[in-house]
């Protein structure tokens, strides 16, 4: 019997995970050429405890019977030279990714397995919930030191060592230095190509989402990564979304000449490359394609949900009559808004700054002349340092946003949360004492304290649910130094704080 073992790390609400088990459950792949079993052993893990799954996510329960319902699934291949397929499936949970000792670990059955070493290890969308590149940097660096140690098999021989595969956003692995990383661990890359989620089988549907991990809320402006893969009849892909898969494996298993585009290949990614190869036409049949309930009337767009129906309609057909309706309903209940004027601290006059915009965009707009910030074009004209090409807008929407977040905003100078320590780091970095450095990532100490709040940069704070009269129930940090000063929603920076009072629609005198 061959074995292939995946490990699955991070997988948020385990929907991913559902659909690779359903995916190797109804489809034989040939992948000896033994006349003999194949048997996938999948690991699916995720950071949460099992009751805070199934708090975050309505769907838990559902998602993790239909994964256990997939376990010593058997298929008869068609083909009698082909292997029969068997599953094997197992759901741990509170697994941190980057723990690179072997602890304690919660089963979904109440067990407590041991971990083996797997010959796939794969990790889609790492986010630490914080946009800060020197931290996800960081974590790279523990993340392919707990692969290296942890979770990836050995080889026996050249080309035979266990493969490391990571989703990233396209931008990612540049800004975290993420083959830096991988070299520094004894890693190299061996393929970087489009990330392609587990296909349906048959008239079958997916279920993958992508969650915010720490709220359970769905990346409305990552789902494009979400819709059907398509592999036209002259056999180009098509595929629109966002999203790079890296695989690596350690040098001492591979090296140059194992370079090639079909190293590492998952098992849809290569039916997908066969059905190019003879140029027949792929169409994954996706849930977020068949359940698109919400139609534009005036073009061929569908949508998942009401609300982005609307902003579609606001922003691409401005001048139907949904939009004219929804924008004379707005206006009516900012005015009722509008009566003092003035927000709460007097620090902004927000009716003022909702005029100047709503003119500013509304003439620009009348004129037909090109969508541009006028106040922008002020700053340009008094600061000839300014040398950025003019920006144009491509709605009056984007321009107010735009304008309500640079411009007539609370905040109007909104920077990472790595920009304002990054000068003083760097200004003091010959003076700044140490008192040792990580071993992983070279994260120098600065006190026995920073050495011990960096042991716990990487593990998950603890949540609570709480219940909000104004909103639906959600998971938030227990504790949290930074709360919008209009509606006392806690954040875990002041980045995201700034960002959200810009827009928060508990403040007066602001249209949303």
């Amino acid at each position: 019997m061959k074995t292939i073992s995946y490990l699955l790390l991070g997988d948020g609400d385990f929907t991913y995970s559902l659909d690779l088990c359903r995916y190797l459950s109804r489809q034989a792949i040939p992948d000896t050429k033994d006349d003999d079993t194949v048997l996938y052993s999948i690991t699916c893990t995720g950071v949460d405890s099992l009751d805070e799954l199934r708090s975050k996510y309505k769907d838990a329960e559902f998602v993790l019977r239909n994964i256990r319902q997939c376990s010593n699934y058997t298929v008869e291949s068609s083909c009698d030279i082909s292997p029969k397929i068997m599953l094997q499936t197992r759901i741990l949970h509170e697994i941190n990714a980057v723990e690179a000792r072997n602890t304690s670990v919660s089963a979904d059955d109440g067990q407590q397995p041991s971990l083996q070493h797997f010959d796939r290890v794969l990790f889609h969308h790492p986010h630490l919930g914080r946009e800060d590149a020197q931290m996800h940097s960081r974590f790279l660096h523990h993340l392919f030191h707990a692969v290296n140690k942890r979770w990836l098999s050995p080889g026996s021989s050249q080309s035979t060592g266990g493969l490391f595969y990571l989703t990233l956003v396209d931008g990612q692995c540049e800004r975290w230095k993420c083959i830096d990383a991988a070299k520094k661990h004894g890693f190299i890359s061996l393929r970087r190509s489009q990330f392609f989620p587990p296909p349906a089988v048959s008239d079958s549907t997916t279920y993958y989402q992508l969650r915010r991990h720490q709220s359970g809320k769905s990346f409305a402006k990552r789902r494009r990564m979400q819709q059907p893969n398509e592999t036209n009849v002259c056999g180009s892909a098509v595929n629109d979304n966002d999203s790079e898969t890296l695989v690596f494996g350690r040098g001492i298993d591979y090296t140059s000449k194992h370079l090639v585009d079909s190293i590492g290949l998952l098992p849809w990614e290569n039916s997908i490359l066969s059905a190019v190869s003879t140029v027949d036409t792929v169409q994954h049949t996706t849930k977020s394609s068949s359940s698109n309930e919400y139609s534009c009337p005036y073009c061929v767009k569908s949508f998942r949900e009401d609300r982005s129906l609307k902003n579609h309609l606001v922003n691409a057909h401005p001048e139907s009559k949904e939009a004219s309706e929804w924008s004379a309903k707005k206006s009516k209940k900012n005015k009722k808004r509008v009566l003092g004027g003035v927000i709460s601290g007097g620090e902004v006059d927000t009716s003022m700054q909702s005029t100047a915009m709503t003119q500013q965009s509304d003439t620009t707009a009348q004129s037909n002349s090109p969508l541009i910030c006028a106040e922008c074009e002020k700053e340009r004209q008094n600061d000839p340092a300014i040398t950025e090409a003019t920006r144009v807008f491509p709605h009056l929407q984007a321009l107010r946003d735009h304008q309500r977040a640079k411009h007539f905003g609370s905040h109007s100078d909104i920077k990472p949360d790595w920009y304002n320590a990054r000068d003083s780091f760097l200004d003091g970095a010959e003076e700044r004492p140490s008192v040792g450095s990580c071993p992983v990532c070279d994260y120098p100490y600065s006190s026995e304290a920073d050495k011990e709040m960096h042991e716990l940069e990487f593990v998950p704070p603890p949540f609570a649910r709480i219940n909000d009269a104004s909103s639906n129930e959600s998971f938030q940090p227990r504790s949290s130094n930074y709360k919008c000063k209009y509606c006392n929603k806690p954040f875990q920076g002041v980045r995201a704080q700034q960002q959200h009072e810009n827009f928060c629609s508990s403040r007066d005198g602001i249209s949303i």
